[in-house]
């Protein structure tokens, strides 16, 4: 039964990804120069507030998140409870990825400043899913060209599965290119958690800085 379930849960993941992520391509295609602030965000069903137009976040419809215990770029150990009271941007990927990592890093850091006064309210994470070249030195050289607040988490082969399995993440080896680095295949999607560590949507990877950060906003003009 237990097998059962799980197999659902992986499906109706798997759905509602390509839901939000054919979302995401349309608006993108449709609109690559809106105004993030006035564009639609691509995010879990939302629930009507009562108060005109503007949309309060719903539930996510998905059983996803929880506790990580990992070390920091510094080689500190860094919880979860550690950002309560803040907005998480958390990305599993590594820093040697070439394409999409690179593209999504830099534009979660751009996300990040583009939220002016209320950046210093939203923590970037990258939990790393190649630990064997992330190392702690690694990360700390690599993320602080990226972004001076940039968290870099890994840790041992158990609390990265930990964190791995909270996430519905499944990262795999699938080769190496051409500078025979190792290439990783996994989810690029971006968890954006809310203030007590709720998972409150998921960001497609293609998504302009400028989009995000309108997003991003948005819940956090809800959540007040």
């Amino acid at each position: 039964m237990l097998s059962r379930r799980s197999g659902l849960a992986a499906a109706a993941l798997s759905v509602w990804l390509s839901l939000v992520l054919s979302s995401a391509v349309a608006a993108h295609q449709d609109k690559p120069h809106a105004d993030p602030r006035a564009a639609p965000p691509v995010t879990a069903p939302r629930a009507s507030t009562g108060m005109g137009n503007s949309p309060a976040a719903g539930p996510f419809p998905l059983n996803l998140g929880g506790h990580f215990n990992l070390m920091d770029q510094t080689g500190a150990i860094r919880s979860d409870l550690d950002y309560q009271g803040r907005f998480v941007l958390l990305f599993f990927g590594y820093v040697n990825c070439k394409y999409m990592c690179s593209l999504t890093l830099r534009n979660l850091a751009q996300a990040v400043d583009r939220l002016g006064v209320y950046s210093d309210q939203v923590q970037p994470v990258l939990i790393t899913v190649d630990p064997e070249f992330d190392t702690v030195a690694v990360l700390r050289r690599e993320l602080a060209k990226i972004h001076p607040r940039f968290l870099g988490l890994t840790g041992s082969q158990s609390a990265l599965a930990a964190a791995y399995r909270a996430y519905k993440i499944k990262p795999r080896r699938i080769g190496l290119n051409d500078q025979s680095d190792a290439v990783v295949s996994r989810t690029s999607y971006i968890y954006l958690l809310g203030r007590n560590g709720e998972v409150l949507t998921l960001l497609p990877p293609i998504l302009t800085a400028d989009r995000m950060a309108g997003i991003i906003r948005r819940y956090m003009h809800d959540s007040r």
